[in-house]
């Protein structure tokens, strides 16, 4: 894959929260955009991630 261009991508986690939601991002390859939402589950630390949906 030749990623040619990307934007920018937001996420978030609040106190206490448990999941980084990243609502936001993009990238093209081979003239297609592709757009990227995802959630992530974090240890109680918020140092690792446990599972991406």
């Amino acid at each position: 894959m030749n990623v040619e261009r990307s934007a920018s991508l937001a996420a978030r986690i609040g106190p206490g929260d448990r999941a980084v939601r990243a609502k936001g991002a993009a990238f093209r390859n081979d003239g297609n955009w592709f757009r990227l939402r995802f959630r992530c589950a974090v240890t109680q630390d918020r140092l690792h991630v446990k599972a991406v949906d």
